[in-house]
């Protein structure tokens, strides 16, 4: 005799995609990471600590076409490169920033990693003046993945590559994190900048794997065949 379905096997592939689905509560930690709206959006651009710089000005801007846009800050850029008596191009005269706030909101066993593209260059044929630090900001100071005074990268020299750190679990829903950029003048007169591209904060893991065997054990277990009598 065939075993006879169950409420619970007839339910059972809802269930298991239910089971599967990604953990729920986890609203995406950042905005136009990928600044694929060619803009700025969801982001704050910070000149000296002043604010965003006037709109004509190239300290920050977005470069490519649609499916690979990148930002780039840059500073200390002038008319004539190596001449500070000639025409300065950036507003920047001491650091120009670009932040946005986390969405740090998870469960327990859930930490976020983040994760981004970076390319540090310029006019610079030596060690550059300028520097580059990214970091965990609080307001106040940098800090670094495990939550320490510091950065999660510091950058002297020019160069490129991808960069991936998970967080301390002490971040998990803590409030008023954000992630900072920095790119820090070297009061000269040869030009640097900072490019950034899919930037990303992700919480992980995304499955619910535990509900998802609990549901194929339980269909396993109920669609057993019941014994002749």
């Amino acid at each position: 005799m065939r075993p006879q379905p169950t409420a619970l096997t007839v339910l059972s592939p809802a269930l298991l995609a239910a089971a599967l689905l990604p953990l729920p509560g986890l609203a995406a930690p950042l905005t136009n990471g990928d600044f694929a709206t060619g803009t700025f959006a969801g982001w704050t651009t910070d000149t000296d600590g002043a604010g965003a710089p006037t709109s004509l000005s190239p300290d920050f801007q977005i470069l490519g076409s649609p499916g690979s846009y990148a930002a780039r800050l840059e500073a200390d850029y002038y008319s004539t490169p190596g001449n500070t008596g000639s025409t300065p191009l950036d507003q920047v005269q001491f650091a120009n920033t670009l932040l946005q706030g986390l969405d740090l909101t998870t469960i327990p066993g859930h930490p976020f990693t983040l994760s981004f593209d970076w390319a540090f260059g310029g006019q610079e044929t030596g060690a550059p003046d300028e520097n580059v630090q990214i970091g965990l900001w609080d307001g106040t100071n940098f800090h670094a993945a495990d939550g320490s005074l510091g950065f999660l990268l510091t950058q002297t020299a020019y160069g490129s590559g991808s960069f991936s750190v998970t967080l301390d679990s002490s971040f998990n829903n803590q409030p008023g994190w954000e992630l900072a950029f920095q790119l820090n003048s070297g009061n000269n007169a040869y030009g640097s900048f900072l490019q950034l591209s899919n930037v990303e904060a992700v919480p992980e893991p995304g499955l619910i794997v535990p509900l998802g065997l609990a549901v194929l054990a339980g269909v396993r277990r109920l669609t057993r065949p019941r014994p002749r009598t």
